[in-house]
């Protein structure tokens, strides 16, 4: 036990330092000198074992000098250590590829001008023509990227046509078709869900009523 001569030197007053060291490889560390007197000391020492963050080290050459160790953790939920999460990349684009086309209005009666719009990823420049079908009828339209007609600005990829729809289409819900056509007027094709080689066109609904 402390001579009386040194616990009256210590109630002079009450001095906490704290010094944290962290390391990728180890939880931190954080160790507190306290002095003070008797009652003092216990409180502290009390108060930091109610925490319950850590243990508790008690000097053997000095019974009043306590280092506390492991107050905090790098240590993730799960056990492991946490580190910086990095963004995933991007999923790559195709080289090849047209958006569902968009209709303004997609729902018209015969006789109403429709605006077809369709964005084309085309990164070899492999597409000559684009043209709108509505299937189960003869119905065709070109759709240009040359900012006239259903396009707004030429060369910016979106491609687009004005139509009216026909008179002879029945009332009802149809697949309109947007396909591309190289240079050669053959359709291009890409690969398909499944790895195979399939028509590159691109469907939206078109609504007629009556």
């Amino acid at each position: 036990m402390p001579s009386a001569r040194r616990i009256l030197g210590f109630v002079l007053g009450l001095a906490v330092a704290v010094a944290c060291v962290e390391s990728p490889l180890a939880e931190p560390q954080v160790s507190l000198t306290v002095s003070g007197s008797v009652e003092e000391i216990r409180a502290i020492l009390a108060f930091i074992e109610s925490l319950d963050q850590g243990s508790i080290e008690i000097d053997a050459d000095d019974p009043l000098k306590v280092r506390v160790h492991s107050v905090g953790s790098l240590e993730s939920g799960d056990g492991e250590a946490s580190a910086p999460a990095e963004a995933a990349p991007p999923p790559p684009s195709p080289p090849l590829a047209i958006a569902e086309p968009v209709l303004n209005p997609a729902t018209a009666a015969a006789g109403v001008e429709v605006t077809v719009q369709a964005a084309v990823i085309d990164r070899d420049r492999a597409v000559d023509t684009l043209a709108a079908t509505i299937a189960g009828t003869t119905f065709t339209v070109d759709l240009y990227d040359n900012g006239a007609g259903g396009d707004a600005v030429a060369g910016d990829g979106l491609w687009g046509a004005k139509f009216v729809v026909p008179a002879d289409v029945p009332a009802g819900e149809h697949v309109l078709a947007v396909t591309a056509y190289a240079a050669s007027g053959m359709p291009l094709r890409v690969a398909g869900e499944a790895g195979n080689p399939t028509t590159l066109s691109a469907k939206a609904a078109l609504t007629v009523v009556k």
